[in-house]
């Protein structure tokens, strides 16, 4: 397989990255991912793409050109969100205010893989450890996010906490985001195999 399904996003700090994976640690439920700092980091997505493995270095330069002229995110965690996915399953989501700081990013970063961005999206694209597997609903966010998410009035920033059930009473969250990560996604879109990193100016 020549093509990979990739995600651009912003790293929260690692006290964001604390709260994110106590909540999806408490949910009893079962969460259908489990958040850790090394790997289904938690995230905030602003660019998806099937793109082949040859153009990851072209890719990331373009993506350090944008880093090195963008100055670190000030960004407020609003509240929890609740969405029922696809494959009918509970969610629950930090929604990030979209300010024009991130939209700018958003777009830019968008604009930057868009030549080598594929939406035409199989399984076999993702990440996934030795016997592992792969959520058939992945394939859905990457194959509309062209068409869903493209345009700025579309973008919808959040946090995925990979859980049913979320409790958290301590709103707004504020943070200033600088990691810029280039990941393999692995089963519902999580960032797992780290292909790239860099940060934005401070």
């Amino acid at each position: 397989m020549s093509k990979i399904v990739i995600d651009v996003a912003l790293l929260p700090p690692e006290e964001i990255m604390d709260i994110c994976i106590k909540i999806n640690q408490a949910d009893n439920s079962q969460p259908f991912i489990s958040l850790a700092k090394d790997d289904w980091r938690p995230h905030l997505s602003l660019a998806m793409a099937a793109v082949e493995k040859n153009d990851i270095s072209k890719i990331n330069q373009k993506i350090e050109e944008i880093a090195e002229s963008t100055e670190a995110l000030k960004l407020k965690v609003s509240g929890i969100h609740h969405e029922v996915m696809p494959n009918q399953k509970a969610s629950k989501l930090f929604a990030v205010e979209a300010n024009k700081e991130l939209a700018d990013l958003h777009q830019k970063l968008f604009a930057a893989i868009w030549p080598y961005a594929s939406y035409q999206v199989d399984i076999g694209m993702f990440y996934a450890d030795s016997g592992g597997s792969i959520e058939p609903v992945s394939t859905y966010w990457v194959s509309n996010y062209g068409k869903k998410y493209g345009h700025r009035e579309k973008y919808h920033p959040h946090i995925t906490l990979g859980c049913g059930q979320a409790e958290h009473d301590q709103f707004p969250l504020q943070f200033t985001a600088s990691r810029l990560a280039v990941c393999q996604m692995g089963s519902y879109c999580t960032c797992r195999h780290l292909l790239f990193q860099t940060n934005l100016k401070k």
